[in-house]
């Protein structure tokens, strides 16, 4: 279980997932990764005022030890492959027990919206497989390769190196 504070125990985590789902250097989907966990996926739309209220990209639910990822399916497809990263995260780093709630949403607890964005961007654009591909990215175009935002893009090169030399403590 991650402890809230301890970036060992968070990039223990992240280097374990990448490992045991061979994302080092083949990222998959996040739509790929959940049903591998068996994590139910509930797309919902703008229209759907009661869940666009809760979160307006996507949430996770923890029932009776099943999960589930709630996501605005009118969301751009790039949105969409973060909101679902971050979501997981949510679950494989346990943040549901440790925040002792069913939902998790943005604007809960800060720690764990921070971890979980650390993990989203390590699964998404593996940091190795990106370094190893920066050479060849002459146009800064690689987010595309990857299907995330720009602005992911840009997160994830800016933390590359903080990253890799954490993880590679635990690879």
């Amino acid at each position: 279980m991650t402890n809230w504070y301890n970036h060992n125990s968070l990039y223990q985590s992240i280097a374990d997932f990448l490992k045991k789902y061979d994302l080092a250097f083949c990222p998959r989907s996040p739509f790929y990764l959940c049903k591998e966990l068996g994590i139910g996926l509930i797309p919902y739309k703008d229209t759907d005022h009661h869940l666009i209220n809760l979160s307006k990209d996507g949430f996770s639910v923890n029932q009776d030890g099943r999960y589930y990822i709630f996501y605005n399916k009118d969301a751009y497809s790039r949105r969409i492959t973060f909101t679902l990263a971050h979501e997981l995260g949510h679950i494989v780093l346990k943040h549901h027990e440790l925040v002792g709630t069913k939902v998790l949403m943005s604007g809960g607890c800060g720690v764990a919206e921070d971890q979980a964005n650390i993990f989203a961007r390590n699964i998404l654009m593996p940091p190795q497989a990106t370094k190893a591909l920066l050479p060849f990215d002459v146009n800064h175009d690689q987010y595309k390769y990857y299907n995330v935002s720009k602005e992911m893009y840009d997160i994830r090169i800016r933390h590359l190196d903080q990253d890799i030399d954490w993880i590679d403590k635990f690879f």
